[in-house]
Formats: structure tokens, C-alpha cells, sequence
């Protein structure tokens, strides 16, 4: 090999190296860069409160459950989601209603639940109202949804159910959650069952995690 070619070829390998540093460099110094090319690890889990029933008068003890379990119609519950970082979170139920129509019910946050506010501050253990597993048997639809910052369309969502007694029924607003959800779905989840506590425990990377939960009862 001539010694020219041997100089040239060893310029450019040095240029594409310094290069690569030099790209490393600027997306570990650069947030955004960095967020984008190394997404955060997350971690959630929560669990329910399930109280049951005879009568329509409460049973025995409440007892925790992972949600795996199939619970029987009439049984109240209460979910409880708890994140070792500060973030929003949601939690709608998708289900019919009589009129043979899906809708979207806001679970959480409520006007009467952490004030009307998604907003939960870190290893702060978030919860819902009382619901019921109520009906023939059926597999309630649960969205969970968490995120790092604040998202307008989820906020938009929420004020449409606050106004309307928890069910969104603006069509526009159930078009952008139906969107938002099917788009953040595509993310890739690990959920595993902790036995010894009974909780669900979901891990993803980046600053979206949505995950639905079936909650099955007969």
C-alpha cells in the first residue's frame, strides 16, 4: 500500500473516531440528547384493596391482591399505585354502559382525591375511591397511566371528566386518549406478580408508562 493511501486511510479513521467521542460526548452533556438516545429506567407497582361483600354489606376483612385474581361481582375495591419518583398519574376504566356505548371513566384523580391533582410526589402512595365489581361477569379494562411531566391531552381529559360526573363523553377528548393510548402502548413493559406482597410491579424505560390491567369478576 503507498504510503499517501496508508495516510489518507489513517486520517479518516482517526476523524471518524474522534467523531464518535465527540457525538458520545455531546449526547451525555446534553439532556434531551440523552433522554432520548438512553431512556431512564422506571419502575411502578400498585395493588388493590378488595372488600367483600354479602348483602351489600362488607364481609370479612379487606384483603390486598395483586389484581390477578378473578373477584366476585358486588366486591369493592381500591387501587393503590406507589412510584419512587415524582410524577402524574391517571387511572381509567374503559368499559359499556348501558346505553351499549364505551366510554372512558376517570378513577383516578377525582375532586375528591388528592384534590383534583395527578401530581404524586415520590414513594407517595397514590389512591383511588371505593369502586364496586358491579353486573353480570365481566373484565373490567383498567388503564394505568404514568408520566414524568405533565401532558396536556391527559389534563384535558381529565378536566372533560370532571365535568361530567367521571365519564368522558366529549368525542374530541376520547379520540385524543384512545390516540395517546394506542401510542404508548407500543412501549415494551415487564410486569412481574410479587408473591410475598401482593403487588404488581411494572418496569419500562422513558417518561410514558401505560399499561392495562384486566381485572376479571364472575
Amino acid at each position: 500500500m503507498r504510503p499517501q493511501l496508508l495516510k489518507t486511510l489513517v486520517t479518516l479513521v482517526v476523524g471518524v473516531i474522534a467523531s464518535l467521542i465527540a457525538g458520545v460526548i455531546l449526547i451525555k452533556t446534553d439532556p434531551h440528547l440523552k433522554a432520548y438516545f438512553f431512556p431512564p429506567a422506571r419502575r411502578i407497582s400498585y395493588f388493590l384493596t378488595v372488600q367483600k361483600m354479602r348483602d351489600g354489606k362488607p364481609y370479612q376483612e379487606p384483603f390486598q391482591s395483586s389484581g390477578q385474581e378473578v373477584f366476585e361481582s358486588g366486591y369493592r375495591f381500591k387501587f393503590k399505585l406507589l412510584s419512587p419518583e415524582s410524577g402524574y398519574f391517571y387511572l381509567f376504566n374503559e368499559g359499556t354502559a348501558d346505553d351499549a356505548r364505551v366510554y372512558f371513566n376517570l378513577l383516578y384523580p377525582t375532586p375528591k382525591h388528592n384534590n383534583g391533582s395527578a401530581e404524586i410526589g415520590p414513594s407517595e402512595l397514590a389512591e383511588s375511591g371505593e369502586n364496586e365489581f358491579g353486573g353480570m361477569a365481566n373484565t373490567e379494562k383498567l388503564w394505568i397511566i404514568w408520566t414524568k411531566e405533565k401532558i396536556p391531552d391527559l389534563e384535558s381529559a381529565k378536566a372533560s371528566a370532571f365535568s361530567s360526573s367521571g365519564k368522558i363523553l366529549d368525542p374530541a377528548q376520547e379520540k385524543k386518549l384512545r390516540a395517546f393510548l394506542q401510542e404508548h402502548t407500543r412501549n415494551k413493559l415487564a410486569t412481574e406478580k410479587e408473591v410475598g406482597s401482593k403487588e404488581t410491579v411494572i418496569k419500562g424505560t422513558g417518561n410514558v408508562i401505560v399499561s392495562l390491567l384486566h381485572l376479571e369478576h364472575r
